[in-house]
Formats: C-alpha cells, sequence, structure tokens
C-alpha cells in the first residue's frame, strides 16, 4: 500500500460499512481498536464533511481528534419509514503500510475492520474517490481453521469472523495475514460532496 495519501484515507471508511450492509457480505470484527489511531489537527473538532455512497447521501463529523460520528438514512421496513443510522469511526495504522478502518454501529460491541486505499487524487476536497476492502471468506474461513484461538466465526452466509484475545493480539493477526485477508476485486467507493479537507494534516 505504498504511496498512500494519507491525508484522504478516512473519507474511506464508510464506504466498506454501506456496502456491507447492503450486500451482507463477510466482516472481520474486534473488541478493540487495531492498529494505532490516526490524530489530525485539533482545529478540525467540529467539523462536518457531506459525502455519498451511489445514491446514499453519508456524513461525517469530526468528535476528537482521532474519532469521528458518521450518520446515513437507513430503511426501516417496521416502520416503512427511513431512520437515521450512526457509528464511530477510529482510523488506525499498523506498521508503514496498512491502513484500516475501525467502525463501531450504534448496535454493535464491536468494532469492523476494513483495509483503506485511496485510488484517485485530485485538486480540492471534492476530487478524489476512495476505496475500501472487506475481507475474503474463503481466506479468512482458511484462517479461521489454523488459528481457531485467534478468530471466532458466527453465522454461516455472509459470516462474520471476530478478533478474540487482547489487542496485541488482533494486532499481530492483522500484521501477519493482512497481505492475503481482504477482498481487493471488490471495493467499495465514496464521493466527496462538500465539506473542506480536514485530513489535510495527515498528507
Amino acid at each position: 500500500m505504498e504511496g498512500i495519501m494519507k491525508g484522504k484515507v478516512i473519507i474511506i471508511c464508510t464506504v466498506a460499512m454501506l456496502g456491507c450492509l447492503i450486500s451482507g457480505c463477510s466482516s472481520l470484527e474486534s473488541p478493540h481498536v487495531v492498529g494505532e489511531p490516526v490524530a489530525f489537527d485539533g482545529k478540525h473538532i467540529g467539523d462536518v464533511l457531506t459525502c455519498q455512497v451511489g445514491e446514499t447521501p453519508l456524513q461525517l463529523k469530526v468528535i476528537d481528534s482521532t474519532r469521528l460520528r458518521a450518520a446515513w438514512p437507513e430503511w426501516d421496513e417496521s416502520n416503512d419509514t427511513f431512520q437515521l443510522a450512526g457509528a464511530e469511526i477510529v482510523v488506525s495504522r499498523l506498521g508503514k503500510d496498512i491502513l484500516l478502518a475501525n467502525i463501531k454501529e450504534d448496535s454493535s460491541e464491536n468494532y469492523a475492520i476494513f483495509l483503506l486505499s485511496v485510488v484517485f487524487g485530485g485538486e480540492g476536497p471534492q476530487g478524489f474517490k476512495a476505496v475500501g476492502f472487506t475481507v475474503d471468506d474463503d481466506a479468512m474461513d482458511r484462517l479461521a481453521s489454523i488459528e481457531s484461538n485467534r478468530i471466532g466465526v458466527h453465522g454461516s452466509y455472509g459470516s462474520t469472523f471476530v478478533l478474540e484475545g487482547s489487542k496485541e493480539d488482533a494486532d499481530a493477526f492483522m500484521a501477519t495475514y493482512s497481505k492475503e485477508m481482504f477482498l481487493y476485486s471488490v471495493g467499495f467507493e465514496i464521493t466527496q460532496l462538500s465539506g473542506e479537507n480536514i485530513f489535510e494534516d495527515l498528507l
């Protein structure tokens, strides 16, 4: 993942989250933030960024130097209307080249983990698109069979894989297997619609 434009990676994280909510793809979770949180300039605390995933609008708000809040409309079948859904996001780095999004939905106890990459860079806060990757189901099934003491498996179709143990265990697992555990053939794109580039200080 050499050459990643760190200043724009935080935008990516909600892409994979929304894509998996729609498609029911497999997910990787951890009770801990995996990696070390990426910090950005405190002057941006309170800033809001508007994005879009497909036809779905999305807002990100800077809560503190390492956390964002995401909000997006989600269909509620029981009430036949849209409800506002939300999540806490922590972008982290593991080693030099691994960037991750740790996303804890309001209804979840664990963070969902996604790999991050920038696919296009342009001028201005609206001049780029980015992509997030979720885990490869087949690769995770194989890793779960050889690392059964570190991975819990829940569900069948659209399985949830949980990194069990300490934060150190989760970091070590990700550092060892990150190159083989993500599905690179399918990514989720996101486009920024408005707002300042609140991540410029991370470049």
